[in-house]
């Protein structure tokens, strides 16, 4: 798996975890509402950030078990994981905008 490919599919586990939310009141801005979808937010990225890094860490050892570390795919890998935190973080605010603009229509 390369850095783009892994970047395609954060949003995928970004989109199916905060769909597993429990959904809010249609329409509602006030402020405990608001509160409430910041820390359903959090949480998204959270796991998203965690299951990707899991996945990724799983392969690095596979990897490593098979003596493949001098392979463009475990640098790919490494650099990939060094950086999910980023990933995560500009892919969920995608995420988060489409999700927004689909209540709003």
């Amino acid at each position: 798996m390369n850095l783009r490919r892994a970047s395609q599919m954060i949003p995928l586990f970004a989109m199916a975890l905060v769909l597993l939310l429990p959904p809010g009141r249609a329409g509602a801005v006030d402020g405990t509402s608001l509160r409430r979808r910041q820390l359903d937010q959090q949480r998204a990225r959270i796991m998203a950030r965690e299951l990707i890094d899991t996945i990724l860490a799983v392969q690095l050892q596979q990897l490593e078990e098979n003596g493949l570390t001098d392979l463009p795919i475990y640098r790919d890998i490494r650099t990939m994981r060094a950086s999910i935190g980023e990933l995560v973080e500009t892919e969920m605010n995608s995420v988060v905008a489409i999700l927004a603009a689909a209540q709003q229509a």
